[in-house]
């Protein structure tokens, strides 16, 4: 055999051989990781986002089992899975609160619908964004949907005095709308967060103002709200108490 047929045959053993392993096997232990992760977060029925800048405890309500407490921390667009809490205990509700707050009605499982937190200034809404599961929403009442093309830059100012409002406005506060089932007008699915292109200028409501500058430090972030194309973002709960403080008979202030 000269060496030229060698190596054809050596080409045509390894051929076979790699054709008669399994196309489904993962040698990478992190990919293996990987496709586990997405195979239970797509199997995942019941989920959590906080857009509040604050912790929100949740009590589960079952009748099998009692004390079903768990605590929320802000979670932005890092939605945390609820099926523990909710299908081993076959649990029907679930009542929302600050810590050591007051608690807020019953918030049933089956269907949608949203529930007041009695002094958080916050909702606890349960939405049905796919088919396949249900989402509950936990975010201040008035909330800003970026649905232009334009990453948005909006800092909140004093109802009455038009001053500046100096607040914590974490990262945390935004999230995709496409977690809510809320896509922008001309059907896009982009995933949030990305890049915008340009740049937005003019005035909003009482209370919102859009800057026409570049993307700030994260030091100038801190009494800026940041909204990337097809965001939702919660407006601060101190930003709703001062517009809400403000307001008179006949008139309307966000």
């Amino acid at each position: 055999l000269t060496p030229t047929a060698l190596q054809r045959a050596r080409c045509m053993v390894s051929a076979f051989s790699s054709s008669l392993t399994a196309p489904n096997v993962v040698d990478d232990a992190s990919t293996a990781e990987a496709l586990v992760g997405r195979r239970s977060a797509a199997s995942t029925k019941y989920r959590v986002v906080n857009l509040c800048d604050f912790p929100v405890e949740l009590e589960f309500v079952s009748c099998h089992r009692s004390g079903l407490v768990m605590q929320v921390q802000p979670t932005g667009c890092l939605w945390e899975p609820l099926d523990d809490w909710v299908l081993p205990h076959f649990a029907t509700a679930l009542i929302a609160r600050l810590p050591g707050g007051v608690s807020s009605v019953p918030l049933p499982l089956e269907g949608t619908g949203a529930v007041e937190l009695p002094d958080g200034g916050a909702v606890a809404e349960l939405l049905a964004p796919s088919p396949s599961h249900r989402l509950l929403l936990l975010a201040t009442q008035l909330r800003v949907h970026n649905q232009t093309d334009f990453t948005l830059i909006l800092r909140f100012h004093d109802a009455v005095q038009r001053e500046v409002l100096m607040l914590d406005v974490p990262e945390t506060v935004a999230c995709d709308a496409g977690l809510l089932g809320l896509h922008p007008p001309g059907g896009a699915t982009e995933v949030w967060p990305r890049s915008g292109s340009g740049s937005s200028s003019g005035s909003g409501p009482d209370g919102l103002e859009e800057e026409e500058e570049e993307p700030p430090s994260p030091t100038t972030l801190c009494s800026l709200m940041l909204l990337r194309p097809n965001a939702v973002g919660a407006v601060p709960v101190p930003a709703l108490a001062r517009a809400r403080a403000a307001a008179t008979p006949g008139v309307l202030r966000t």
